[in-house]
């Protein structure tokens, strides 16, 4: 099955300054559990895992052989190794979600992925993982937010030289050195498949767009990020407009205005949540424009409205240049 899986990967590009489109594997039992894996190989020994991409967190942690709880044992034993060429860097990580926490030790080991190598990538050997429904295909998380919100990098600050450090791992793959093994066009793009369709291709461009969703990558047009009071820490968005389809005819929804006076109400692009969610108002608003009335218990018809699955067909988010650029 393994090789038959390696053998329908459809990859695009070679990696180096021409950047890679990557297969993403969409795991999960369903609308509420889906999560998007890409593959990663861990250390000199190459242990070859898979991580879901969030763009929700901003630092990597991988289920470690020390991790009994309930979560890491749904892994049937495909877990990382740090006694292999791990280097200890002597601090802990521990980041809670909006459902479930991972926690350990911080170390230093080479990481791949799509054949662009980091020597010594900081990230958690998580011993301590809560509430995550990992699996085989499944077993940590390569956080793609904004380098700034990095729990790692607030512990061992990024530096601009090659000394081992804790910056995210967006951050150094756009700083390999020498430059020509590195992306010459700084960007991540994500698609997302809905579950139940194969009409958008889930896929990880690095550097790259991928051809048959973007011919011609000169009409991609680029958005303002919304910042933070102390920085830009994820890709928050303004949403100008929301559009649901019923039986492929389009209905508008009205957002409204932001709550803290903005023109428009503002959002957070989380792969990592497969859910919604947003303010009372404005969910109301979505029900409505599918037809969704109250059940007779007050609550809405759970049969015909299940939480809004969210799929961007394509995004494209640019990430900050060199370390020294970001932080």
């Amino acid at each position: 099955m393994e090789m038959e899986r390696e053998m329908e990967r459809r990859d695009e590009g070679s990696g180096g300054p021409g950047g890679i489109v990557l297969d993403l594997e969409m795991v999960g039992s369903g609308i509420y559990d889906v999560a998007y894996v890409v593959p990663m190989k861990i250390g000199h020994n190459e242990q070859q895992f898979q991580l879901q991409v969030d763009t929700g967190s901003s630092d990597l942690w991988v289920a470690s052989a020390g991790c009994s709880t309930q979560s890491c044992s749904q892994t049937n034993g495909r877990l990382y190794n740090p006694g292999v060429s791990s280097v200890s860097t002597g601090h802990d990580f521990v980041i809670p979600y909006l459902v479930g926490r991972a926690a350990g030790p911080i170390v230093w080991d080479r990481v791949n992925v799509g054949g662009y190598v980091i020597e010594n990538q900081a990230f958690a050997a998580a011993n301590d993982v809560t509430d995550e429904p990992l699996s085989p295909s499944f077993i940590g998380i390569l956080g793609l937010a904004l380098p700034l919100n990095s729990i790692i990098a607030d512990s061992i600050p990024p530096v601009t030289d090659n000394t081992p450090d804790g910056a995210a791992w967006a951050s150094n793959l756009f700083s390999i050195t020498p430059v020509s093994n590195a992306p010459s066009a700084r960007f991540l793009s994500m698609s997302l498949q809905r579950p139940g369709s194969d009409r958008i291709p889930s896929l990880l461009g690095i550097g790259r767009h991928p051809a048959s969703l973007v011919p011609d990558p000169s009409l991609i047009k680029y958005t303002t990020l919304v910042s933070e009071r102390i920085g830009t820490l994820f890709w928050k968005l303004s949403v100008r407009a929301i559009t649901v389809y019923v039986d492929g005819v389009p209905r508008e929804v009205d957002v409204g205005r932001s709550n803290t006076g903005g023109v428009f109400p503002s959002a957070v692009v989380d792969s990592g949540v497969p859910l919604w969610l947003t303010t009372s108002r404005i969910a109301n608003a979505i029900y409505g424009a599918l037809g969704v009335g109250p059940a007779q218990d007050g609550m809405c018809e759970c049969y015909r409205c299940f939480f809004f699955f969210v799929t961007f067909l394509f995004f494209v988010f640019v990430f900050g240049l060199m370390k020294w650029r970001i932080y």
